[in-house]
């Protein structure tokens, strides 16, 4: 709904949700908005990119936000995702990487758990995870240090892997508290993506990050 309110608007907001009654909430409330919104169920994993290719120019900017609420974005879908675009430049993501919950996944005085292990293997291109962990085990870094080790790996790969030529992040908090819950990665190849979202990062409330931006809305 934000992004369909935004001025100057997006021509076209895509959405796509796996939960039925979600779906059904989200197109009624989107419905005054017409042919620029298109919500749609599925599986991102699955379908997302299809879509993309049904409903978006390839050759028009595209700004992807993918927001899974833990293990749900598989690495190819981003690389999907990120290679969309025809053109020198790829699409802009803005990914929830939810380290807090992917640090619950990593016991230090047990095995991982092999469902575990396969989720994090698809989140993850390669077995970071892995390394992060034994130090952890060693007392090397603490449970945050582990958050923000998360978080760098993946920002490494969106630059090194992807070839984005910016990547930004911003660690999420909950009130009162300075321990992670998720971090916010951005990846753009234009100097002025990195402008706008260097602005948001360091404007945005850091414990409230669904604050409403100035300028933004009524």
């Amino acid at each position: 709904m934000l992004a369909l309110r935004v001025e100057p608007g997006f021509t076209k907001c895509l959405a796509m949700e796996l939960d039925s009654d979600s779906v059904s909430a989200l197109g009624k409330r989107a419905a005054a908005f017409g042919d620029r919104a298109l919500v749609l169920r599925g599986d991102c994993n699955l379908d997302l990119v299809g879509a993309m290719e049904n409903h978006l120019p390839k050759t028009a900017p595209v700004f992807a936000l993918l927001d899974p609420e833990g293990t749900e974005l598989h690495w190819r879908t981003v690389e999907a995702v990120a290679r969309f675009r025809r053109g020198p430049r790829k699409t802009e993501l803005l990914i929830l990487l939810a380290t807090s919950f992917l640090d619950r996944m990593l016991p230090l005085n047990a095995e991982v758990e092999d469902r575990n292990v396969d989720a994090l293997n698809r989140v993850f291109p390669t077995p970071a995870w892995q390394g992060i962990r034994e130090r952890k085990r060693a007392h090397e870094i603490t449970s945050e240090q582990g958050r923000e080790a998360q978080m760098e790996s993946y920002a490494a790969w969106l630059r090194n892997e992807l070839g984005y030529e910016f990547v930004r992040t911003r660690p999420v908090s909950r009130s009162g508290s300075s321990a992670s819950v998720y971090h916010l990665i951005f990846a753009s190849d234009h100097e002025a993506g990195e402008r706008i979202m260097d602005y948001v990062f360091r404007t945005m409330h850091p414990n409230e990050p669904n604050l409403r931006l100035p300028g933004l809305l009524d």
